[in-house]
């Protein structure tokens, strides 16, 4: 694992985000001081959240799966689009998308876990910008059943 990008550090340094994708669960995760709420017993919903003093999210959801975790981190701050190689490091493979709109693959990052991390960003527009993370789970695939509902 080289050195994490700034975004990436953030998340790896916040008690209750790494706790829960370390351990795939919510348990066990003091939220006395957050604004939360628990859309189902697998998606979890922080609201007004800061992973430090400059990064502040209306709201983080996270949805734990067999196969994966995915947190969205929702803003209406332009900074994680426009200045995504501070926040995200240099891109293996740089997107030929050249505008902030639409859907931005930053790709997959080691953040010492089983599986690297996906990153995705998103704009949309007046609703805001979308910050996804995907945290696939080690052997995801034996859990993965296209057929099934």
């Amino acid at each position: 694992m080289k050195n994490l990008p700034h975004f990436l550090m953030l998340l790896k340094k916040n008690a209750i985000l790494w706790s829960i994708i370390s351990s795939n669960n919510f348990s066990n995760i003091d939220l006395k001081h957050e604004t939360y709420h628990y859309w189902t017993d697998k998606c979890l919903e922080l609201k007004n959240y800061s992973l430090d003093k400059d990064n502040q999210f209306e709201s983080v959801k996270i949805t734990i799966t067999e196969g994966f975790t995915l947190i969205d981190f929702h803003t209406f701050k332009n900074a994680y689009m426009d200045s995504n190689v501070f926040y995200y490091g240099e891109p293996e493979n740089p997107s030929p998308l050249k505008s902030n709109k639409g859907k931005i693959s930053l790709g997959k990052f080691d953040i010492g876990l089983a599986t690297p991390v996906d990153v995705t960003l998103t704009s949309y527009g007046i609703y805001g910008n979308y910050v996804g993370l995907i945290i696939y789970k080690k052997d995801w695939q034996k859990n993965f059943n296209p057929a099934r509902n």
